[in-house]
C-alpha cells in the first residue's frame, strides 16, 4: 500500500532532476565552448575588416603593434 502513494510523489521529482541536469549539462557545454575560443589564436583581419565596414581608422598601426612609435604616430 505505501508504494501505491509514494510512487506518484517520486515522479515530479525524477522529471525535475532530469530538467536540471539538462541545464547543467548545456550551461557546462556552453562555457568549455568559450573558454576554448578565447584560447585559441585569432587573426587581426578581421578587426581591419570591421573598421573597413564602420569607416574608422585602422585600430592597429600598419607595423602592427610592436611597430616603432614613429612608424605609428601619423605623419
Amino acid at each position: 500500500v505505501g508504494n501505491v502513494i509514494g510512487l506518484p510523489l517520486t515522479i515530479p521529482f525524477y522529471f525535475l532532476g532530469l530538467l536540471l541536469s539538462t541545464i547543467q549539462a548545456l550551461v557546462f557545454s556552453l562555457l568549455s565552448v568559450i573558454y576554448i575560443m578565447l584560447v585559441l589564436p585569432h587573426d587581426h583581419d578581421h578587426h581591419e575588416e570591421v573598421d573597413d565596414m564602420l569607416g574608422r581608422a585602422p585600430s592597429v598601426p600598419e607595423g602592427g603593434v610592436n611597430a616603432p612609435i614613429h612608424e605609428a604616430l601619423p605623419s
